[in-house]
């Protein structure tokens, strides 16, 4: 017979002075409403995503807009956004099904015209 009392426990100290952390710690992330000849849906797309579409993280672009005493503005960069074709992979929640909540989670999206044509009219 063998009798055992064991205690599991983690402690995490986080230097925020590392880069990779501060960049982890601070999420940002972008509603973009779209509309098109049919409905319309609202859309986050994480930093990540801004940056594939931008070249710019969202703190970025806020740091742009302060600087230009723009803060509660539209980024001129997202004229970029204007008639541009892109396709979203996105998490449908239970909040959208029950809740009727229409803003979507990005959690992958595309300007590649190859892959939007791909999926075209599905």
């Amino acid at each position: 017979m063998r009798v055992c009392n064991t205690f599991h426990i983690s402690k995490v100290l986080v230097n925020v002075a590392i880069e990779e952390i501060n960049d982890f710690i601070n999420k940002f992330r972008l509603q973009l409403r779209v509309v098109d000849n049919t409905s319309n849906a609202s859309f986050l797309v994480w930093n990540h995503g801004v940056v594939d579409l931008l070249g710019k993280t969202v703190a970025k672009l806020n740091a742009e807009m302060r600087e230009q005493g723009n803060e509660k503005g539209i980024p001129t960069d997202f004229e970029k956004f204007e008639e541009r074709e892109m396709l979203f992979m996105i998490q449908v929640r239970d909040e959208n099904v029950r809740k009727k909540s229409d803003v979507f989670s990005v959690t992958k999206l595309s300007v590649d015209p190859n892959i939007i044509s791909k999926y075209a009219g599905m």
